[in-house]
């Protein structure tokens, strides 16, 4: 039941992070506050490509949400909150 309701929180959680941090915050918030564990590199980069299938525009390590256009991701992650 979590693995069909954890996205979409995340996509609702990041859509507001994007309205309230403009024009730029750093990914590794995002990440952390999305329920992605930043300390476990594999599990960051997945996180960080499901962030690039939503829609994501990023610089370096900084998540550019005023040129980020979000969508529903097409990426599939596996699931750190269960």
């Amino acid at each position: 039941l979590m693995d069909k309701i954890v996205p979409s929180v995340r996509q609702g959680a990041l859509q507001r992070i994007c309205k309230a941090y403009r024009p730029s915050v750093s990914a590794d918030f995002v990440l952390k506050e999305l329920g992605f564990d930043v300390e476990n590199k594999e599990e960051a980069a997945g996180g960080r490509a499901w962030m690039e299938g939503c829609g994501c525009r990023f610089d370096g390590d900084l998540l550019m949400t005023k040129d980020s256009i979000l969508k529903e991701s097409v990426v599939g992650v596996k699931n750190s909150l269960i």
